[in-house]
């Protein structure tokens, strides 16, 4: 009895080694894996550069280019001899066939599209893929098309449609949907390369160093950016996700999330998440909550939000039954509520929820 005891202690211990030395393995092969996954997709990105904009020496700036409310494009600023001669706009669209695709499209300091290139999509091959040059010339009918001297096709002031919407652009065959989208993602980044120009500029310069002082407050030290994602969350959420690093070391995600179940309204945060999974901070952006009570999530009134500094995001298991994890301790979560505030509490935890699923969706890209 005592023999069979020990067998079975020593068969346990056995696949507890075995188990511990396959994950450490794993932990390796996938940062190893991450590390040349996001060096392609930089190199990717770099070449669509070159292909979007005339000749350049180099990528003299980048840009934050405010669209809307929620939207932000990064543009890169090209130079020849000291001159800018270009502006690469990374713009996307979630009204693709089968969902959000992204492309960057170049721009002459002008308004004058120089050419453009898919970066990512899943359109249907054979109809919707067709926007890629690849595939076809579909989208050569962009390149050359001067949005600035276009006038407004409808109502809603929008440039770029297909001739069916009452626009220029001939729409792929079969594949009207993707055209479309293509059209939106489009308009998306005119309109961000139009607050580059005139009293703009300023407006834009303003916005990058503002965006980059909130970054540098919710992550440890970076020096660049690596990369931009819009990552959806939910049917209707699609967050912003800025990738840095120090560098070649990959440091964090800054991710721009939003609630709308604030006491007041729309409340706006941009979370901090490390490469473990660990929150390094929240910040409030913008908030129109009680004064006294519920703006208590802003830093400025209180220090209500560094509880949610080094909270795993990724402890799958103190989910609950819908799969939530950052939660009020009323509602089962381990967060303490502001005092007198509890629907602005609740809202934050909500905002901060969206980032969580940001992240982990992120991840799984990044391992596809």
């Amino acid at each position: 009895m005592a023999k069979k005891e020990s067998s079975f202690k020593n068969m346990v211990l056995v696949l507890f080694i075995v188990s511990a030395v396959a994950s450490g393995i794993l932990a390796l092969v996938y940062n190893a894996t991450k590390q040349t996954i996001d060096i392609a997709k930089r190199a990717k990105e770099q070449k669509a550069i070159a292909k979007v904009v005339p000749p350049f020496d180099e990528i003299s700036d980048t840009l934050f280019l405010p669209v809307g409310k929620k939207d932000t494009l990064i543009c890169y600023q090209t130079s020849k001899a000291g001159k800018v001669n270009g502006y690469a706009i990374k713009s996307f669209t979630k009204k693709g066939y089968s969902g959000t695709f992204w492309i960057m499209l170049g721009f002459t300091p002008d308004g004058k599209i120089n050419n453009t290139v898919v970066l990512e999509h899943t359109e249907t091959p054979g109809l919707g893929d067709k926007m890629q040059k690849s595939k076809s010339n579909w989208s050569e009918q962009f390149t050359g098309l001067n949005l600035a001297e276009m006038k407004d096709r409808d109502k809603d002031g929008i440039l770029v449609e297909v001739k069916k919407d009452g626009g220029d652009i001939d729409a792929i065959s079969a594949a009207t949907i993707s055209s479309r989208a293509f059209c939106d993602a489009t308009e998306r980044a005119y309109k961000g390369f139009k607050t580059i120009g005139g009293n703009s500029e300023a407006q834009a310069a303003a916005q990058k160093e503002k965006d980059l002082k909130v970054m540098h407050q919710v992550l440890p030290e970076f020096d660049k950016i690596i990369d931009t994602l819009r990552t959806p969350v939910n049917s209707e959420d699609t967050l912003l996700c800025l990738t840095v690093s120090k560098g070649e070391e990959l440091v964090g995600y800054a991710i721009k999330s939003s609630t709308s179940k604030g006491y007041n309204g729309e409340i706006e945060i941009i979370v901090g998440i490390l490469t473990n999974g660990k929150i390094h901070d929240a910040l409030v952006l913008e908030h129109e909550e009680t004064a006294d009570l519920g703006d208590q999530i802003d830093r400025a009134k209180s220090e209500w939000s560094k509880q949610f500094s080094s909270l795993n995001v990724l402890n799958s298991e103190d989910t609950d039954k819908d799969g939530i994890l950052v939660e009020i301790r009323k509602d089962g979560g381990n967060i303490d509520a502001i005092s007198g505030a509890t629907v602005s509490s609740r809202a934050f935890c909500d905002a901060v929820e969206k980032a969580r699923k940001a992240f982990i969706n992120v991840q799984k890209i990044n391992r596809e």
